[in-house]
């Protein structure tokens, strides 16, 4: 497994509770530190139907074709390779 390029740590299994919201479950499994504010932190999950997301405004307020990015999701699917 590759290191994270944006500080990211990764969340071992089932040791933060998963939450379910409209249907799906979404379990912890990175977190970023924010670079503009240190008293803030973005959490990557993998949700039960096979995809990530992400809790930051890049992720929360964009939907390009092709779907949903940001840089704490982009950087996730790299450490895990």
């Amino acid at each position: 497994m590759a290191s994270s390029r944006i500080g990211g740590t990764l969340i071992p299994p089932g040791s933060h509770q998963s939450n379910q919201v409209g249907g799906k479950v979404y379990t912890p499994a990175a977190s970023y530190p924010s670079k503009s504010d240190p008293t803030k932190g973005y959490n990557v999950c993998e949700v039960n139907d096979g995809t990530i997301s992400c809790d930051c405004m890049g992720w929360t307020r964009r939907n390009p074709p092709g779907g949903r990015t940001c840089k704490h999701t982009q950087d996730y699917e790299l450490t895990l390779r």
